[in-house]
């Protein structure tokens, strides 16, 4: 927008609407237009998808847990791993249902199921620092039948 001004321009306004596709000078949010996009794409494309996301996302922490292990204790490689999937997670919770998410009946349950599996990431970050990459992910996954 110009200076002083509080409403854009004819032209900045067709400029908005071109990059964002908002009727009447609104422009769309961006999250809308992906999740529109998204909800589109049938069921086993997403399927794809998520499972390729996945795979990647799982291969770039193993490699950066491989990397980071040369400096980092295996314990404060877990930690960092914990809080920022904690804090990429705390959103969705937060708005889906507030502070009612954090309510439970089964409490040492799920502290349980915290601790053992808080135990098994720092092993299998352990297991990665030390082993060779192909070793620690074979170990993971169960052996095959053939």
């Amino acid at each position: 927008m110009g200076v002083g001004r509080c409403r854009p321009s004819r032209s900045e306004a067709r400029e908005t609407r071109a990059l964002w596709g908002g009727p009447c000078g609104g422009a769309v949010p961006l999250i809308s237009l992906a999740r529109t996009s998204w909800e589109a794409l049938p069921l086993s494309v997403r399927a794809v998808l998520l499972m390729v996301t996945g795979c990647l996302l799982f291969s770039i922490m193993g490699a950066l847990v491989k990397l980071l292990g040369q400096r980092l204790d295996s314990f404060q490689i877990a930690f960092f791993r914990c809080f920022f999937g904690f804090i990429a997670f705390l959103p969705f919770v937060l708005l889906k249902k507030g502070r009612r998410a954090f309510r439970t009946t089964h409490f040492y349950g799920h502290f349980l199921r915290a601790a053992i599996g808080v135990a098994a990431i720092i092993a299998g970050f352990y297991a990665t620092t030390r082993l060779p990459l192909s070793d620690s992910t074979r170990s993971a996954s169960p052996p095959r039948c053939s």
